[in-house]
């Protein structure tokens, strides 16, 4: 496999789509002014307001989630809390590969 001549295919590739990218666009131009002309339209009748995508088009923020907290179900011998979620203790797996029970680490026994 010659990889300057693979090289080379792909930046011909890249040209090409760049050209094909050009003639759409103008393509899209074209066709917006002419709707322009035929409708009459204004500029302040669009709904663009002075930046690069119109403001129909733009999204939202996005709103940050709330984390919320989870509160501790377990408690390993050396004092380290565990909610039960995501990687578990070092020290709980240590104390169960040795025979111990998760359930003897719960912080509230149920009775």
């Amino acid at each position: 496999m010659d990889v300057s001549k693979t090289l080379r295919e792909i930046i011909a590739q890249e040209a090409k789509l760049r050209e094909k990218k050009e003639a759409c666009r103008l393509a899209a131009i074209e066709t917006v002014n002419n709707l322009i002309a035929v409708f009459e339209l204004k500029a302040d009748e669009l709904a663009f307001d002075g930046k690069l995508i119109p403001a129909v088009v733009q999204k939202a923020p996005k709103q940050a989630k709330k984390v919320q907290k989870v509160k501790p179900k377990y408690c390993a011998p050396d004092g380290t809390l565990w909610t039960g979620r995501g990687r578990m203790p070092v020290a709980i797996r240590t104390a169960l590969d040795a025979g111990a029970k998760l359930e003897d680490f719960l912080i509230e026994k149920a009775e």
